[in-house]
Formats: structure tokens, C-alpha cells, sequence
């Protein structure tokens, strides 16, 4: 095959064939060894099959959303297809992806606003990045583009949103035997007692507690389905203070004619989904006067647990943000000498200093 000519005038990378008395003309004005690459592959293209693939980002992302539905969770799913209808399709999505660079892809990042055209949060930009990397990864393996992604970043100016967290007379009356008689209550305790993901407490099975430890083997997600967890620290076991216990123990007095297997089971026993844990907890975030959402009793223990004499790691371990702590102070099942008595005391006397 003909080598490709950088033709200066016209600012492009040229290439021409001759097939069955009829020329063929191949462009790139991608500068520098990417874009005579280009130029050579569309060039073996339509040697192969007579025709030069140049799709559009738009039927692209089609494939790209076929493949990540085959191989991953149906959550994870909607969630790449909302980023991409929102933020990146709408400023794209009928160019053709082999003529877009990484710096278009940038200014996707950059210029992305909410419905109201307001900056988004700093959280939201990592997700567009991170969809749009993993978009062009598929891409290039699907040779439709010759680069890998590279030097996408988060605008350093973006909004840092913080959670809202349950102040101590919102915790105090969190507790009261006031708010007994709403049925997930005792989830809504543990969720502050022990730092955990939502969908982590609401897949709690009876086996996964042995004594003062509990064990995150699963979680339910959004769409209903069991998972393994968030990430690879999202398995991991932490200790149970002795007001958590008590929590765990009305729980089981509480569902003890259902015989479920789940710690929080659903009126009839059976599995709880978030939808259900969340209509109870419309009418509790009355009664507490906050407007803090459910993922709030995760920030809430995170921000009571930063002046106690818990380490750093180890809070971390707890929550499941640490690559190196899976499981709080306890390794296989192992107790490291000294954590549990430090992480119990710390969340005991934190927690029923307030309430």
C-alpha cells in the first residue's frame, strides 16, 4: 500500500488508491504519525471491504451500551445511559467519533450544565469523565478510533456538594421510641451506627452477624438485583458496639414470626428493595425536620467518627474506602490486638453522648 503525504497547503494527510480504474482519496487533517495512522486505516478498510467505517458517536455509544448491559449490572447500566443522554450526546452525538479529539471530548466535560444550566457538582464531572473514558476505551478496541484516552480531567474549579448531616438533637430523637412503629427504623439506626452503604444494610442476612461482628457479603441496588458490593473493598467485616447490638436485637424480636433470612426483610419476610426503605423514609425525615437523604447516615457517622480516637485507616476500613484495611481491625479472622476495643469504645461513647 501507498504511504500517506502531508500536504502542507491544504493542512491534511493524503492518500490515494487506484482500484478497477477508479481513484480513491483518503484525508486526515489530524496532524503528526496519528493522523496518517487514521488515513492508512481507512485506507485498509475499503481495500477489505470496499467500504471506509467512519461511524458516529451516537452509533457508537449504541454499541458501547450494548456491550456494557451484556457485562455488567443493570444499575450500573441506566446510569452510563442517563450521563450519556444528558451531558455528552446532546453536544455530539451525530459528529463522526474518529474526527472528535480528546480536547472536544474536554470541552464535553467543561461546558456540561443541569437542567437549569448551572455548573454541576465536582462528583458529577468525575462521572462524565469516567464515562467518556471508558467510552473511547470501547472505541478503541472496536478500532474505530487510534488512541487511547489520556489527560481528561475534572474542572478544578467544580462544586464540591456535601451531604447534609443529621444533627445531634435529629440523632438524639432518632432513637426516641417515639418512631418505633415505622417499620424500618431499626435499618435507619444501623445505618448511622455502623457507616455503612444503604444497600449494604438492607442485604444483611442473619448468618453475616456472629456476635459483635457483621459482615458485608452483598448489597441491593437500585434496580433490585444483589450485588457483590460497590467495589473490591465493599466485602469486608466490622465490630458492633453494644448500642448497635441492641438495635440488631430488637430487629430480631421485631421480625421473629416472619422466619426470614433477611436482618431487614419486608412486611411478609421476603427481600426489601430501596423503594421501600425510601416511603418510610419520607414520612421519619419529617419527623426528624431534616431534609438529608437516606445516604446522609453515612456522612453523619463519617463526620461524628473524624474527632474520635479512631485512625484514619481504620475508619476507612469500616466504611469500605481502604484497599489495605477490608476489614476494620480484623484480617481473615484474625483480630488485630487492640482495634476492636479502640473502634467499639470510640462509636459507643460518640454515638450515646448524644442520644
Amino acid at each position: 500500500m501507498a504511504t500517506p503525504i502531508w500536504n502542507e497547503k491544504q493542512g491534511e494527510w493524503q492518500l490515494r488508491i487506484y482500484q478497477d480504474g477508479k481513484c480513491k482519496k483518503f484525508t486526515s487533517n489530524k496532524p503528526g504519525i496519528a493522523g496518517k495512522k487514521v488515513v492508512l486505516k481507512r485506507a485498509r478498510e475499503y481495500n477489505e471491504k470496499g467500504t471506509v467505517s467512519s461511524p458516529t458517536v451516537q452509533k457508537e455509544w449504541d454499541k458501547y451500551l450494548e456491550d456494557v448491559k451484556a457485562r455488567s449490572s443493570n444499575a450500573n447500566y441506566i446510569s452510563i445511559e442517563k450521563c450519556g443522554r444528558l451531558y455528552i450526546l446532546p453536544q455530539c452525538s451525530s459528529r463522526k467519533l474518529e474526527r472528535l479529539s480528546l480536547v472536544d471530548f474536554q470541552n464535553i466535560i467543561n461546558t456540561s450544565k443541569n437542567a437549569k444550566g448551572e455548573p454541576l457538582s465536582k462528583k458529577t464531572y468525575s462521572n462524565i469523565r469516567g464515562t467518556i473514558i471508558n467510552f473511547l476505551k470501547f472505541a478503541y478496541r472496536d478500532r474505530v478510533i487510534d488512541y487511547l484516552p489520556d489527560g481528561l480531567y475534572v474542572p478544578k474549579n467544580a462544586n464540591v456538594v456535601g451531604k447534609e448531616i443529621l444533627q445531634p438533637e435529629q440523632i438524639k430523637k432518632l432513637f426516641s421510641s417515639d418512631l418505633n412503629s415505622n417499620w424500618y427504623i431499626e435499618y435507619f439506626r444501623l445505618l448511622l451506627l455502623s457507616g455503612a452503604r444503604p444497600g449494604e444494610i438492607l442485604g444483611l442476612q442473619w448468618s453475616d452477624i456472629q456476635w459483635d461482628i457483621c459482615t458485608i457479603n452483598r448489597s441491593i441496588n437500585s434496580s433490585r438485583e444483589i450485588t457483590p458490593g460497590k467495589n473490591k473493598n465493599a466485602r469486608r467485616k466490622f465490630f458492633l458496639p453494644p448500642t448497635a447490638q441492641a438495635v440488631l436485637q430488637r430487629q430480631k424480636e421485631k421480625t421473629k414470626d416472619l422466619d426470614s433470612k433477611w436482618v431487614f426483610p419486608s412486611r411478609c419476610g421476603a427481600m426489601s428493595t430501596q423503594s421501600m426503605v425510601y416511603k418510610q423514609w419520607i414520612p421519619l425525615k419529617e419527623a426528624l425536620e431534616t431534609t438529608a437523604c437516606i445516604y446522609s447516615f453515612r456522612h453523619t457517622f463519617v463526620s461524628i467518627m473524624k474527632s474520635s480516637t479512631v485512625s484514619e485507616n481504620l475508619l476507612k476500613g469500616i466504611i469500605g474506602h481502604s484497599s489495605s484495611f477490608d476489614t476494620f481491625g480484623i484480617y481473615g479472622n484474625h483480630e488485630v490486638n487492640g482495634d476492636k476495643e479502640i473502634i467499639t469504645e470510640a462509636i459507643e461513647q460518640k454515638i450515646t453522648n448524644i442520644i
